[in-house]
Parts: structure tokens; sequence; C-alpha cells
């Protein structure tokens, strides 16, 4: 599948406490538009020297997620997988750091 992270878009930056909307999309060539359970959200948090994966996750082609405070020197990277009927998947990753 191709995937596409629609917003929030490419070089965003947050502010501790902010609500983060996040929207995608996908498709894959033998079925067409993906939606639903076949699009799969992951926030990781980066925190000094280790991540801690899947901070949030939620489905679907549209959600939300705090962005938590968690001390100094953590940034977040927002990752949307979608998979085919197949099995097959696709995935994109953006990363977002603090003001």
């Amino acid at each position: 599948p191709s995937v596409t992270i629609n917003s929030p878009v490419a070089g965003s930056s947050y502010v501790i406490g902010e609500t983060l909307a996040a929207s995608g999309s996908a498709s894959d060539p033998e079925d067409g538009p993906l939606a639903g359970a076949s699009l799969q959200w992951s926030v990781n948090l980066h925190h000094n020297d280790h991540v801690h994966p899947d901070w949030y996750r939620f489905s679907g082609s549209s959600g939300s997620f705090l962005a938590d405070d968690h001390g100094n020197n953590t940034w977040l990277e927002l990752c949307l997988t979608a998979t085919d009927s197949q099995g097959l998947s696709g995935k994109s990753c953006r990363a977002f750091y603090p003001e």
C-alpha cells in the first residue's frame, strides 16, 4: 500500500499540552482506498537516548493525540501503517519537535 500523512504537515512543531490532530490516507493497487482498521497510527515518544514505542495508538483515517510533558530532550514520531487484504503493509512516519 501507498501511505500518505496529510496532517500535521512535515516540519510542524508542537507545544507541550497541545492536542494534535492527524489525518492520512492509503491506497492499494488491488484493494483501492484503504480505511478503518486497515489504517493504524502510532506515536512514538523519543526521550534522550531511548524510545517509548506506541505512546499513543489509534485507527482510521484521522484521530488526535496529546503532546504530553515527558521532560527535556523529547520529540514525537507519528507513523501511519496501512495493511491490505493480503496482509502486505506500507508505512509513513513524520518527526515533530517541541517549540
